[in-house]
């Protein structure tokens, strides 16, 4: 049970860590992002 929610709470973390640098790449380059869609 401890290491399901251990796994839950590093996928939360990584989930946001990923979402912040997306934003942030996003805000610097955001005419490159609309190319690429």
């Amino acid at each position: 049970m401890v290491s399901r929610q251990f796994k839950l709470l590093g996928l939360i973390i990584t989930t946001l860590f990923i979402t912040i640098s997306f934003s942030e790449a996003l805000a610097k380059q955001p005419i490159a992002f609309s190319h690429k869609l």
